[in-house]
């Protein structure tokens, strides 16, 4: 229990206050901005790469994630349309197969899925907008595009810090 909460610590998710114990930290408008402009530097790279050259079996679990982004869509259910759009993000990252990438997308994903939330919660339209946006994605990467997947990746990401960083 104590590593656990050293790692969320160390991660910037939980603070440990005196008198308080532990403290789940807010996320700030700069920690979104940041983490925005960290997967914008590298989501565009991950999809360039990745362009054409997905086998058969990493198409399909892409397809059958939209699938059950879809279904989430349909249903209502948040919680679950976070955790398919951030899926999707990962899966990109561990087809690239590059260590490094997937790791700093580990550690994101704790963040990823409280920003993923604050948006939807704040802008419930973005959830129908991302799933499209990723259906294009998966479009462009099926269809060999690498300068497009890699533009509609940056987009994406873009779309999404816009809503909170409106003048950008």
């Amino acid at each position: 229990m104590h590593a656990a909460i050293e790692r969320l610590e160390a991660e910037g998710l939980v603070t440990l206050a005196p008198q308080q114990g532990v403290v789940v930290r807010e996320i700030s408008l700069q920690d979104i901005v940041n983490h925005y402009q960290l997967r914008q530097a590298l989501e565009p790279f991950v999809v360039r790469r990745l362009a054409g050259r997905l086998t058969s079996a990493q198409v399909d679990l892409l397809k059958n994630n939209q699938a059950r982004h879809r279904a989430a869509l349909d249903a209502a259910q948040l919680v679950a349309n976070i955790q398919v759009d951030a899926e999707f993000h990962h899966l990109l990252c561990e087809f690239l197969g590059n260590d490094e990438i997937t790791h700093v997308m580990q550690q994101l994903r704790d963040r990823v899925q409280r920003t993923i939330y604050r948006i939807a919660k704040q802008f419930p339209e973005r959830i129908t907008d991302a799933y499209d946006e990723h259906k294009a994605i998966l479009d462009a990467l099926v269809s060999g595009d690498e300068e497009g997947a890699a533009e509609l990746a940056y987009d994406h990401l873009e779309n999404g810090l816009r809503r909170f960083w409106p003048g950008r």
